[in-house]
């Protein structure tokens, strides 16, 4: 069985060593959570408009049977993140700050030994940011320390902007351990979650665009995942879906494609288009006795 995870390794390898330094694209990863296969257009779906991934499907490459690793967010993750079977280094199940994956192994997280793509790609001359959902290591204690080393910014990473457990409400308060680069944001963010990764992401864009060195972005949503949370201009635009639950997806998930657009057009903007291999994944499959995805044609979804 072919693995996403591993034909994105191996795409980046070949892109990054058989060309000259001067020549590497920027990169973006773009990770969903929780994303119903059925809720995008070029799956079939018709009631979430998601013209920006069906973009991405329609004018690149479909890997119709990739598939990711793990049936739910942090294990699925490991493997993103390091191109390997998670359970070979013991990630076997969400991340828990208060236990080792393994008995006398590393704090939660990926282990130190592993080397990661904020790694590999640093080390090919790559200015580097992380943003969004982490869910992999480093989360932090009682008293709001982190472990920096299993953090983004001990990763590899030059910067990050995100958090680092599961899950965050849509419009992060300062106790909910939301992290600006180093420190944790002392007043709430008073800004759609959704639309704040995006605003990194072109920020990011728009400081390294004349930079001589490439620039990678790990971009993960964590959008659709729960808690529900959207903006009423969304919402209005699916009035006619009488259940509640899965209007609050459906304004979520085309917040989530609203927002991709904002980095299509900023490469765009900028000529920097052709100079830039995007990837689209999601970290498992949709939950549709949870979140209201559609899941089509499978006949269950994340967890199973």
């Amino acid at each position: 069985m072919r693995k996403l995870y591993k034909i994105l390794f191996l795409v980046i390898a070949v892109i990054t060593t058989n060309i000259s330094y001067a020549q590497q694209p920027n990169i973006i990863v773009i990770v969903a959570d929780d994303l119903g296969n059925g809720d995008v257009g070029y799956n079939g779906g018709t009631q979430i408009p998601t013209p920006n991934i069906d973009a991405l499907a329609n004018q690149g490459v479909v890997f119709s049977n990739g598939y990711v690793t793990a049936s739910n967010c942090g294990p699925s993750r490991a493997g993103i993140v390091t191109g390997r079977y998670q359970n070979r280094f013991g990630f076997e199940s969400l991340p828990d700050p208060s236990s080792p994956q393994l008995p006398g192994a590393e704090p939660a997280g990926i282990p130190l030994s592993q080397k990661t793509i904020g790694r590999y790609m640093k080390d090919l001359g790559y200015n580097t940011k992380a943003i969004g959902k982490w869910h992999v290591g480093g989360k932090a204690e009682e008293d709001r320390t982190l472990i920096r080393e299993y953090t983004p910014l001990g990763r590899g990473f030059d910067e990050f902007f995100g958090f680092l457990g599961g899950a965050m409400g849509y419009y992060p308060k300062a106790t909910n351990n939301f992290i600006d680069g180093e420190n944790f944001i002392t007043e709430d963010l008073n800004e759609y979650l959704t639309d704040a990764i995006a605003r990194e992401a072109v920020e990011f864009i728009e400081a390294k665009k004349n930079d001589p060195d490439p620039f990678f972005i790990y971009m993960a949503f964590n959008a659709v995942h729960l808690p529900f949370g959207t903006k009423q201009v969304d919402l209005d635009r699916f009035a006619d879906e009488p259940d509640e639950n899965r209007r609050n997806l459906c304004a979520m998930m085309y917040s989530m494609d609203e927002n991709i657009g904002k980095v299509l057009t900023k490469l765009e903007d900028e000529g920097l288009t052709d100079n830039t291999f995007i990837i689209f994944v999601s970290d498992n499959g949709g939950a549709p006795h949870k979140n209201y995805s559609y899941n089509t044609p499978y006949r269950e979804g994340k967890s199973y």
